[in-house]
């Protein structure tokens, strides 16, 4: 089915997409975002409030590239402008819930976003979360929650819960460290995925459901790739997962004019 909203948008929380050329040269709106103070891994309510105005004003809202899976709490911002009943589908070596950081009122961080998520958005009907290390730490009283630890044995329950979803609305949000270290170079610890199992299940899903938005984190800041070879192979690595993901939503004949904001 593709995706129902159109466009790619860019963030710019930092230079990690200076250097992906090939990405780059795809139409898109850019967001410029590193001036911005108190927005790597937490984010102050003054920077969060900038950011999703800033998010407004785009035109392109069907792929968002967020950056390194610092700033993986802005799918939080991106899942508030739904106004209908969806599902959100997360692949993530993470779980990225952090119940206490919403019941003491913390900042917002790439660690608990999807708590927020969960307690703030009316319109997150269930959330599936794919590929995390493990649940042990998670709440079960959360009935909308729904957590398979990627492992080979878990790839039929994570296939047939997928081609189970009929026609309903889904949001992905896709965290590059869900996959094996040897395919993609992430600041974070990392999966075992594969990157054909992941467009495999992307395949399934666009199959059979229908997609409002999906975004895509994971980048290594520059100065993690600290030698000349693995910076230049990280970021090929990256940038051909970020191109094979958007060639499989995205009809480049159907993009807009894009325009930069500043």
């Amino acid at each position: 089915m593709g995706i129902v909203n159109k466009g790619v948008t860019v963030l710019h929380f930092d230079d990690t997409y200076q250097t992906q050329r090939k990405l780059m040269s795809i139409p898109h709106d850019d967001i410029h975002l590193s001036n911005l103070k108190g927005t790597r891994l937490f984010c102050d309510s003054h920077s969060l409030k900038i950011i999703e105005k800033k998010l407004s004003y785009r035109k392109q809202k069907g792929i968002t590239l967020i950056g390194s899976g610092d700033f993986h709490y802005v799918t939080y911002l991106l899942l508030k402008e739904i106004k209908h009943p969806f599902d959100l589908i997360l692949f993530d070596h993470h779980t990225d819930l952090d119940d206490k950081a919403v019941q003491e009122n913390m900042p917002i961080s790439c660690g608990s976003w999807v708590s927020f998520a969960l307690k703030d958005i009316p319109y997150l009907s269930k959330a599936i979360l794919i590929g995390p290390k493990s649940c042990t730490a998670v709440n079960a009283a959360k009935k909308t929650l729904h957590i398979i630890p990627y492992e080979p044995e878990n790839h039929q329950v994570i296939v047939r819960l997928l081609a189970n979803m009929k026609n309903e609305p889904v949001y992905i949000s896709i965290d590059k460290d869900v996959l094996k270290r040897e395919e993609a170079i992430t600041n974070w610890d990392q999966g075992v995925m594969t990157v054909a199992a992941l467009l495999f299940y992307l395949r399934i899903i666009r199959k059979e459901t229908k997609v409002i938005g999906l975004d895509i984190c994971g980048e290594a800041p520059k100065k993690m790739l600290s030698f000349a070879t693995l910076a230049n192979r990280g970021i090929s690595r990256n940038e051909r997962i970020n191109l094979k993901i958007l060639k499989a939503f995205v009809n480049e004949h159907s993009l807009h004019e894009t325009k930069h904001f500043a």
